[in-house]
């Protein structure tokens, strides 16, 4: 309970706090960097990043990414901690991109956010893993609606507040989720398919995403302006869990 308030307690303060104003145990900072769109913020506690209205915030001790600001609106929308101790640390791309690449328990990702505000997530693997999944939870308070594409091209969604003979959904192949806050909209896109996603409701919602390596022969990939993966080169492992992250 006290680490819930408390975290509700950071969202209020970010609500009220402009990106340019931090409080003094924020004022000691190791690196601050402006370059080109995207703004790094790097203090003893945690790595802001800002890119157009967005403002992505990692935890450096937890290593996970903790808190989303569009505009003037905080989202509770935050990785699963799976343990107190991790890791974040970030670097800036030639085409003036940033990366963080973050670390807890034994979930390793790299986020890289684009001057226009796109956030992707690549899930890094263990050594004879042959799945790779990631959750987030969020506030059902924020939430209005939650909906998905299933492989079929099957649209469901679910109208909040959920009712009590709610059941945990789980399907194995997606093509989008989208969950719509108060006033802003996020669709969560995975670059290679399939990917299996579960959602289990609750007290505060809870969505996983997860992705089985084992390669076949049908796995597909498409990027964000439709070209297929097998024409980007090897930049990227497609055994790898990659999702598209776009708040609006």
């Amino acid at each position: 309970m006290f680490v819930f308030l408390s975290r509700i307690l950071s969202f209020l303060f970010l609500l009220v706090i402009p990106f340019g104003l931090v409080p003094n145990e924020l004022k000691i900072t190791n690196s601050e960097e402006v370059v080109g769109a995207v703004v790094i913020r790097e203090s003893t506690i945690d790595i802001q990043v800002r890119a157009n209205e967005h403002l992505f915030v990692f935890s450096k001790s937890a290593g996970i990414l903790e808190k989303v600001k569009i505009g003037m609106e905080v989202i509770y929308f935050s990785q699963e901690k799976l343990s107190n101790e991790g890791s974040a640390a970030w670097k800036r791309l030639k085409n003036g991109d940033v990366q963080i690449l973050t670390s807890n328990q034994s979930k390793h990702q790299v986020w890289t956010i684009h001057d226009n505000g796109r956030l992707k997530m690549e899930s890094l693997l263990h050594e004879n893993k042959d799945e790779a999944s990631l959750s987030f939870e969020f506030l059902n308070s924020q939430v209005n609606q939650l909906s998905w594409l299933g492989g079929k091209n099957i649209e469901k969604s679910i109208k909040y507040p959920l009712n009590e003979s709610f059941s945990p959904i789980e399907t194995n192949n997606i093509q989008f989720v989208m969950v719509e806050f108060t006033n802003v909209t996020l669709k969560v896109t995975p670059e290679f398919k399939p990917v299996g996603f579960r959602f289990l409701g609750g007290t505060d919602g809870a969505l996983t995403f997860e992705r089985n390596t084992i390669k076949t022969s049908t796995s597909q990939s498409e990027s964000p302006d439709g070209i297929s993966g097998k024409d980007q080169g090897d930049g990227v492992d497609e055994k790898a869990l990659v999702l598209w992250f776009d708040f609006k």
